[in-house]
């Protein structure tokens, strides 16, 4: 099935009550993994489609015809959230987290707003502190496309936010893969005449190391064990899971 006929017979009819309803698409994710839209970028020796951005932008144009917010979903997992470990991750990453997220099985998410800073990352303010054979996360991430659902973070933070480079801002913020059960469902917020619609999160849960939010997959002494890696185009750690208890 092309892509135009996928979008049009099986995303469409879904659009209004994905929109009206505040409703995730999970059946219409899974029908897209089947196409290969999960992976479009991922090379095929990982199980992706290995489709070059020409062809991720052009279907990513036919599925926002149908459903912009079905879009948004499919876009931010191939992009933001899949590609960085492409381009950046160790073979043993690649394998690890590639197939997964080309076959759908787990959706992949970008966590670099926090409620202070957005497209200007230098003054992100979370933080990753090395203990041991662990990284703690401590910070507040909003705005996270696929919250609540996604099975991979990929999160900004500062390893040492006094360090050489801070004051440019970027001399130490890494990129970190981190794998989050799925949090508590969020909350549709309905304007109230003089603030924009938004959303609600539900009220703070005990989870792992600390009290955390569902818009905060690297809440308070959130933990994750540690596998460093440097690059010359980025230096950054990436983690193969989460610490839980």
């Amino acid at each position: 099935m092309a892509v135009r006929e996928f979008a049009t017979a099986v995303i469409k009819p879904m659009a209004p009550r994905t929109d009206h309803e505040h409703r995730y698409p999970a059946e219409i994710l899974s029908a897209a993994a089947e196409l290969d839209l999960m992976g479009i970028l991922v090379p095929s020796e990982y199980g992706g489609a290995g489709l070059d951005h020409v062809a991720f932008a052009i279907c990513i144009e036919e599925i926002a015809t149908a459903c912009a917010s079905t879009a948004v979903l499919v876009d931010v997992h191939n992009s933001v959230a899949s590609e960085p470990i492409l381009i950046f991750g160790d073979e043993e990453q690649k394998r690890s987290w590639l197939p997964r997220l080309a076959r759908g099985e787990i959706l992949g998410a970008f966590a670099l707003t926090e409620p202070s800073s957005g497209s200007d990352a230098a003054a992100l303010k979370t933080t990753a502190k090395r203990f041991g054979d662990e990284f703690v996360l401590n910070g507040t991430k909003v705005f996270i496309t696929g919250v609540g659902h996604a099975g991979m973070y990929l999160v900004f933070a500062h390893t040492d936010p006094a360090g050489p480079g801070r004051a440019r801002g970027v001399g130490d913020v890494r990129l970190v893969w981190l794998r989050c059960p799925p949090a508590s469902p969020v909350t549709p917020m309905q304007s109230d005449g003089g603030s924009p619609p938004g959303m609600r999160p539900s009220p703070p849960r005990r989870s792992g190391h600390g009290r955390r939010r569902h818009a905060r997959p690297c809440g308070p002494n959130h933990g994750s064990p540690r596998s460093d890696r440097d690059s010359a185009a980025c230096s950054q750690w990436c983690s193969g899971g989460e610490r839980s208890g």
